[in-house]
């Protein structure tokens, strides 16, 4: 007895089933991998920092190796050489070696992750110029915007880094970080590589459209975190935006001009001793009511100072010191603590939602701070002594 012969929408009835086991079968392993990278690294918000860091690497390695593996399709429609292919990927990176200077010293003095963002964004945009490419000569000039803009990557990755996660495990977190670039090499080699039997321009295409949805993930999700050490994450923290404003404040007003002072303090003191300080320290800033007290204050605390040289390196040394690693360090204190904070009108470099941090991982630490309207107590001599005499 003959079995029934299958039709056609039994074929298709199977290939259906076929699918959607592969879809949930990719849907299960994309799970346990998130999961092991998210135990693996110390939590979800930690993971999703790493996450899009190896996303970037991964992306710009994609980009560097993709011209070797579409060569054929480059050599076959410009009708150029193996030498203008070697020129194409060389000069990409000649460039990006010129570029990682300048972008070093920026990721210094500005805002780490719009850097980033925006310079995602340039390189997508490149990476569509050079689809559209219509002679060899176009697509060298696209490849070498290309090596310029994706020179911002490594800085601000290692900047960013060091301010997210502790020294101690810093080797480790970077480590899969870099594993993205490594995989990035991979995978760029690979799908353009089965893209260019199609189109070398589809393989351009491919890898410009990820760098938009990547750049608008690092725009919207990843906060900036505060230099220093003040934004770490501590193993476990799941909402990324509220643990780093909670610990790094970066919202505060004219925080990344506090950063620009302290560079300058030391400086400006070595080569003009007290009006450099003054300079320094930005009165501008200030609501107008305090700058005359602040200046007055300033002049006379930096005046009393014999050796201004001597000043001048402790300014260098102090703010670059970190008497611990994290917050959770302070919640280990077994002694009589007294903090004492300053409201931002009068004193924004020493940000007053700060000192309360201080206070609340200290256990059983006093909080005090000036009325409102009032001179910070850490200004007046006399009253500060009365606190702490009080506190014994």
């Amino acid at each position: 007895m003959s079995s029934p012969e299958r039709g056609p929408d039994s074929g298709r009835d199977i290939a259906a089933e076929i699918g959607r086991a592969g879809w949930q079968l990719t849907r299960w392993l994309a799970g346990l991998v998130r999961e092991r990278v998210v135990d693996a690294v110390g939590g979800p918000a930690r993971a999703r920092v790493v996450t899009l860091f190896a996303c970037v690497l991964a992306l710009s390695s994609a980009d560097t190796s993709t011209i070797g593996s579409i060569a054929p399709q480059l050599e076959s429609s410009l009708h150029i050489t193996n030498l203008d292919i070697a020129l194409l990927s060389s000069a990409t990176l000649l460039v990006g070696a010129i570029f990682v200077i300048p972008f070093g010293l920026l990721v210094d003095r500005a805002r780490r992750v719009p850097i980033l963002a925006v310079t995602v964004v340039l390189w997508s945009v490149a990476s569509f110029a050079s689809a559209i490419a219509g002679s060899y000569s176009t697509l060298l000039l696209t490849r070498l915007v290309m090596g310029a803009v994706t020179a911002s990557a490594g800085p601000a990755i290692a900047s960013l880094t060091g301010d997210y996660f502790p020294s101690r495990e810093r080797g480790r977190i970077y480590a899969y970080i870099l594993g993205g670039e490594i995989a990035g090499t991979a995978v760029g080699f690979t799908f353009s590589g089965l893209l260019a039997s199609i189109s070398w321009r589809i393989a351009f295409v491919a890898l410009a459209i990820p760098g938009l949805f990547l750049a608008h993930a690092l725009w919207s999700t990843l906060p900036e975190p505060r230099r220093g050490g003040q934004s770490r994450l501590s193993p476990g923290v799941v909402d990324l935006r509220a643990a780093v404003v909670a610990g790094d404040l970066s919202d505060t007003p004219d925080a990344d001009a506090d950063e620009i002072t302290e560079e300058l303090a030391h400086q400006r003191v070595r080569e003009r001793g007290v009006e450099g300080f003054v300079a320094a320290y930005g009165l501008e800033r200030l609501p107008e009511r305090w700058r005359e007290t602040i200046e007055t204050v300033l002049r006379q605390r930096i005046a009393a100072h014999r050796d201004p040289l001597a000043l001048a390196d402790a300014l260098e040394a102090v703010p670059r010191s970190r008497p611990f690693e994290d917050f959770d360090e302070l919640a280990a204190l077994d002694v009589p603590a007294l903090v004492v904070g300053s409201r931002d009108e009068a004193d924004p470099g020493h940000p007053l939602a700060l000192a309360r941090r201080y206070a609340e991982a200290i256990a059983g630490a006093r909080f005090m701070v000036e009325e409102e309207g009032r001179s910070p107590i850490a200004w007046q001599g006399g009253q500060l002594s009365r606190l702490l005499l009080d506190f014994r």
